[in-house]
């Protein structure tokens, strides 16, 4: 399906090219009286269409002089398959075609739309970076050494999101039967009726879905983000996400076993109320009305969860992302180490730098997460505020996990916990440009004013452990405030 933008493109270089007193071609615009046969001449024309800025199109029906003739629909299907085979199999990338069968002086023409590809050069199959071709003076022509030079400098890889899926046309019948686009159509605010043909255009903008010919197919993130069940997919059955609930504080006993095999947008709103139904639950006083709520925070839960779908490694296919939860604990695993340059330690300060960017941005579009590299910072300050252990963050090299505590007084923490809440507590405040002090440090712990020495000798440890230095060493012990090892604010 044409865009009203290319409609409009086409009709201007219809009346351009065939309406001038001496009728020619553009680099934007060719002819054809009818599909030829000669394979080779239509890889190299397609070639050099995808390199153009801006793409271009081949118009069937008109012949050599510029004289529209028509071309019968028989003939107009033949071209769209054709050509389509050839954009799909004979280049190197491939690429997605568009046909529009057109009205032009009584003649119905056939045109076929061919984008300019992201990654370039695009090349016959098979063939070295040689055997590119590029649309000058109104011809195609093979590529300079120059012009691949600059196509190469051009060029973007497309992203593992915008791919389209490894599944084939009958696993998903259409789009409507294997997928549900309504919650990201609903959530960016898509005023729009059932079925409307125009949100295909919509989803192929925001990437969710790709073109091939006259049809929309789905990318990666599409499956990711819409599959109504992922278990129809052959490759992406362990991209669901496992909910398991233990007996106790060990993997001995599992209570419930349950999978969300939906795509993300259509389940983690109830994985996260699933996952918050399974936590124990305290009463406090709201409005003097006793309530009760889980003894971890869902906003806690939600962005930990998120990240992990956010940052798991989709080429790693045999492994769930799972989400284990005990008496005393959740711990979240997703597939996939962190990236080279972030450290565990560094999560709360780092800038984003998301594995996934493309579905990473999405899901923020879509309200499920935390704005870019707030996520970890909102997690540790919900724990810090309900006075929880601190976070724990652990990372191998296929795999990293998340761990967040249930309540547990000071006393009963290791050594190793207190350290790192109050570096954890360093960072949050260094990062929104306050001081971490004992009063601070008390507060987060829900410490009363007379435990100072406490608080103090806490400090002594973390500066021991190297997580944290003293800001000012020559003031009073009262002006003393703490920073990250890291910082250099000293």
């Amino acid at each position: 399906m044409f865009t009203e933008k290319e409609k409009a493109q086409l009709n201007r270089l219809l009346q351009q090219s065939l309406e001038s007193p001496s009728p020619q071609e553009f680099n934007e615009l060719d002819w054809k009286q009818n599909l030829s046969h000669k394979n080779e001449r239509l890889k190299e024309h397609l070639s050099a269409f995808s390199n153009h800025p801006g793409g271009g199109y081949l118009i069937f029906g008109v012949d050599d002089s510029g004289l529209p003739i028509g071309l019968s629909s028989h003939d107009a299907k033949l071209v769209a398959q054709k050509l389509g085979n050839i954009a799909r199999e004979g280049l190197e990338p491939p690429i997605g075609i568009k046909a529009l069968d057109i009205k032009y002086r009584d003649k119905t023409l056939t045109a076929i739309r061919i984008p300019e590809s992201l990654e370039k050069p695009v090349r016959k199959k098979g063939s070295p970076l040689e055997q590119s071709f590029i649309r000058a003076g109104g011809q195609t022509r093979r590529m300079s050494s120059q012009e691949l030079r600059i196509a190469l400098i051009g060029s973007r890889s497309l992203r593992f999101e915008e791919l389209p899926a490894a599944i084939t046309k009958e696993a998903i019948e259409d789009l409507n039967t294997g997928f549900d686009f309504s919650e990201i159509l609903r959530r960016l605010n898509r005023p729009s009726g059932p079925k409307d043909p125009t949100d295909f255009e919509f989803l192929h903008a925001n990437k969710l879905l790709t073109r091939t010919e006259n049809d929309f197919f789905p990318t990666n993130l599409g499956v990711f983000c819409a599959a109504k069940d992922l278990n129809r997919f052959h490759g992406y059955e362990r991209f669901a996400i496992r909910v398991t609930h233990y007996t106790g504080s060990s993997k001995i006993s599992a209570r419930s076993d349950r999978f969300f095999n939906a795509g993300y947008t259509l389940s983690l709103d109830s994985l996260i109320g699933h996952i918050m139904g399974l936590l124990p639950h305290t009463e406090i006083l709201k409005r003097a009305t006793r309530v009760e709520v889980p003894i971890i925070p869902e906003v806690a839960v939600r962005e930990i969860v998120c990240n992990a779908v956010i940052h798991r490694d989709y080429s790693k296919t045999g492994s769930y992302i799972t989400v284990d939860v005990f008496d005393d604990r959740i711990e979240v695993t997703n597939p996939g180490g962190l990236l080279p340059n972030l450290k565990v330690d560094r999560l709360i300060d780092h800038p984003s730098e998301a594995r996934n960017e493309v579905l990473a941005d999405l899901m923020r579009k879509l309200n499920f997460c935390e704005e870019r590299g707030h996520g970890i910072d909102k997690a540790v300050s919900a724990t810090e505020f309900h006075g929880l252990p601190p976070i724990r963050f652990f990372s191998m090299i296929d795999y990293f996990t998340v761990t967040l505590y249930a309540p547990r007084k000071f006393k009963e923490m290791q050594k190793e916990e207190r350290i790192d809440a109050v570096y954890q507590h360093a960072c949050l405040n260094f990062v929104a440009q306050k001081k971490t002090t004992n009063a601070t440090v008390r507060q987060r712990f829900q410490f009363d004013d007379n435990q100072t020495t406490k608080i103090t000798r806490l400090f002594t440890e973390a500066i021991e452990a190297g997580k944290i230095k003293l800001a000012n060493p020559k003031a009073s012990p009262r002006d003393m405030h703490y920073v990250p090892y890291w910082s250099v604010l000293v």
